[in-house]
């Protein structure tokens, strides 16, 4: 998988859904990933500014040592995620739900 942008882009374009993505030191601003279900992904090292998750679910997913800094997640789904040493500055996860 080249990156985060054209991850994105491809999920939309195959049904949105991003299935067993490894990113890793992604570095990217005003991303929409916005309606998506990524499942069983890994994010490590990823810096994530001003981007729209809003309704997005995740299934599955590990995000490492990442920032979100003031991206909107909210109304998102998180099921079997887990996350460790993230920074969420400023990150917008209103009506979000969280299960496991």
């Amino acid at each position: 998988m080249s990156g985060l942008p054209e991850a994105l882009e491809t999920a939309r374009e195959a049904g949105e859904v991003l299935s067993a993505a490894v990113l890793s030191q992604e570095n990217a601003e005003g991303l929409d990933g916005s309606g998506l279900d990524f499942r069983d992904c890994r994010f490590q090292s990823c810096r994530l500014r001003n981007c729209d998750f809003t309704g997005a679910a995740f299934y599955g997913c590990t995000f490492t040592g990442c920032l979100l800094e003031n991206c909107r997640l909210s109304a998102t789904y998180w099921k079997d995620c887990r996350l460790s040493g993230c920074k969420w500055d400023g990150a917008d996860l209103r009506r979000s739900r969280w299960k496991d």
